[in-house]
């Protein structure tokens, strides 16, 4: 790419793709902003999902749900395993006894090799329907967003039964036999879905109490890879922020629509955050920009890869009704994250989503982040967005070892791309 200045100067920029030039050079005049506009596809798309008790699906359950479950492969010709479902009882048994309705699907047609087979021999996407649809079916409500709620939280259910140190044993045994795995790609198939691939954008109604808890304890929140993901935070009185992300011009899609404006501007710069259910605006003010020197390297999606500088913006929080008094601060730090920003700090709290969970547990994918969970501290706390309760060193690695376990492959937990 070759730019012509003014007197004829003319730079020569070897990158892929091109840099806003405005990175570099900087506004030159304050530009102010609504939260709808820097913000809008999280204030239109977002949702908050409270942990909802299983058991309450008996109350939405219909004739419906029951006949289609005959449908699904491959509990169609399991007269047991469809008579096991079709009871009222599977939801309490999904809310208050996993393991119970794990192991009866161990005694089931899920745990025979003529199913592992068959699963093996056809695409993934085929199975993740399958499995999806075993679950849409339990679930199945005339409510769409209730229905979202009743996955996310089962969902969380599973996670906690595959990976807290209490019940992984159990879930370890279904990766190392071989008639079981039909078991674990439906787990993690619905992990994977209503989590990440549908889930990637939805909070835990949980996890923001409990970032709410350690922010009035005056700790910053860190939000690894957490994008410009700030308005769920911002509205239920989270002020100190820090978000460490590379905002890889390729991973577009995963920010807000201004995602440039909030790394990339001039001092003065505002954005008001009207906070309806409090009658009060919030003002976010640009109050330090600087561009580093340093760079790292991105790969794009496609082909080739971008020089990136590293940067630290800084926005102070006010409010409207008293606007002399500092809140808080969101600070952006262009960068990679590395092990160190897994340290443990009593004045900080981690939070990351479930999707880039999966990148922190696999040190030795090639698309790793080169963190491992290992070296975290016993005392480390991480908040996962899309989780009910915080996860500690032990999971994590319950996670690792998953992940890298040769007897068990499908689907992954996180992905780059959807």
């Amino acid at each position: 790419m070759i730019i012509h200045l003014k007197k004829h100067f003319v730079i020569y920029a070897f990158l892929i793709i091109a840099i806003p030039t405005a990175l570099y050079l900087g506004r030159r005049k304050v530009v102010k902003k609504d939260a709808s506009e820097v913000f809008n596809k999280w204030i239109s798309n977002q949702n908050v999902f409270g942990d909802i008790n299983l058991e309450l699906m008996s109350k939405y359950r219909t004739k419906k749900n029951i006949a289609n479950l005959s449908k699904i492969d491959p509990i169609e010709h399991d007269k047991a395993l469809i008579q096991h479902l079709s009871q009222p009882s599977i939801y309490s048994q999904l809310e208050t006894d996993m393991t119970g309705f794990i192991q009866a699907l161990m005694n089931s047609s899920f745990a025979e090799e003529k199913t592992n087979e068959k699963e093996k021999a056809v695409h993934f996407k085929q199975v993740t329907k399958k499995y999806n649809g075993l679950f849409y079916t339990l679930f199945d409500t005339e409510d769409t967003k209730l229905q979202k709620q009743f996955l996310f939280s089962l969902a969380n259910h599973f996670f906690e039964f595959c990976f807290y140190p209490k019940t992984y044993p159990i879930f370890k045994s279904l990766l190392e036999n071989d008639k079981y795995h039909p078991i674990a790609r439906m787990l993690y198939t619905i992990m994977r879905t209503d989590l990440a691939k549908k889930g990637w954008h939805a909070w835990s109604k949980e996890c923001l109490k409990d970032l709410k808890r350690e922010s009035s304890n005056n700790k910053e929140i860190v939000y690894i890879a957490g994008g410009s993901d700030v308005y769920q935070l911002l509205i239920n009185d989270i002020y100190n922020i820090r978000i460490i992300d590379p905002q890889l011009p390729s991973q577009r899609t995963y920010y807000c629509k201004d995602w440039e404006f909030l790394i990339d501007g001039q001092n003065g710069d505002t954005i008001s955050v009207p906070i309806k259910s409090e009658n009060k605006t919030l003002i976010l003010k640009r109050t330090s920009q600087e561009i580093k020197d340093s760079h790292f390297t991105a790969a794009l999606t496609g082909k080739g890869k971008v020089q990136i500088p590293e940067s630290n913006t800084e926005w102070t929080i006010y409010d409207t009704q008293n606007p002399n008094k500092t809140l808080g601060k969101i600070t952006f730090e262009r960068r990679f994250v590395s092990q160190k920003d897994f340290v443990f700090d009593p004045q900080k709290a981690l939070l990351i989503s479930f999707n880039e969970l999966f990148y922190i547990a696999t040190p030795y994918r090639k698309d790793s982040w080169g963190i491992n969970p290992k070296w975290f501290d016993q005392n480390l706390v991480l908040y996962v967005k899309q989780l009910r309760g915080p996860i500690y060193k032990k999971t994590t690695c319950n996670l690792k070892y998953a992940i890298e376990s040769r007897a068990f492959r499908f689907v992954n937990l996180g992905s780059n791309v959807y």
